[in-house]
C-alpha cells in the first residue's frame, strides 16, 4: 500500500508560513551572494586578514601576503567596490583599512568551522 506524502511531514503550515517569513528577501540573499562571491578568493581574504589590525600601504601589503604589487592592487579595487576596504591618500601614498570590522570576525568564523571540520574529518 502507497503511503502519502503528507504522513512523512513532520512541519506544521503554521510553521512553514512562519519560515517563509523569517527567510531573507531575494534582495538581501543577492547581496550576500555577491559578497560570498568577493570572499571566495584566498588572495582577497590574505589582504583583508593583513590590514585587520592596522591600515596599510599597496607595497606593505604585497609583502604580508607575498604578491606583485599590481596583483594586490587589482585585488584591493575588488574590496573596494565591495564596500570591504577604504582607502585614504596622505601625499602620494595611498593607505587601506576595512571599512568595517565587522568582516573579520565573519572570516574568523568561517576559519573555525573550515578548523573544526578538518579537526572532524581527522578524528
Amino acid at each position: 500500500m502507497r503511503e502519502s506524502a503528507d504522513e512523512y511531514e513532520t512541519i506544521t503550515r503554521v510553521e512553514l508560513c512562519e519560515n517563509r517569513r523569517n527567510l531573507p528577501s531575494d534582495k538581501t540573499l543577492e547581496e550576500m551572494t555577491s559578497l560570498f562571491k568577493v570572499l571566495a578568493n584566498q588572495l582577497r581574504l590574505k589582504i583583508l586578514y593583513s590590514i585587520r589590525q592596522k591600515e596599510a600601504r599597496v607595497c606593505e601589503i604585497a609583502k604580508i601576503v607575498e604578491m606583485d604589487i599590481s596583483a594586490v592592487s587589482h585585488q584591493l579595487r575588488i574590496l573596494k567596490i565591495a564596500n570591504l576596504v577604504k582607502s585614504k591618500r596622505v601625499g602620494r601614498e595611498v593607505y587601506y583599512r576595512l571599512a568595517n570590522k565587522s568582516i573579520i570576525e565573519t572570516i574568523e568564523l568561517m576559519f573555525a568551522y573550515v578548523k573544526n571540520k578538518r579537526k572532524r574529518l581527522h578524528e
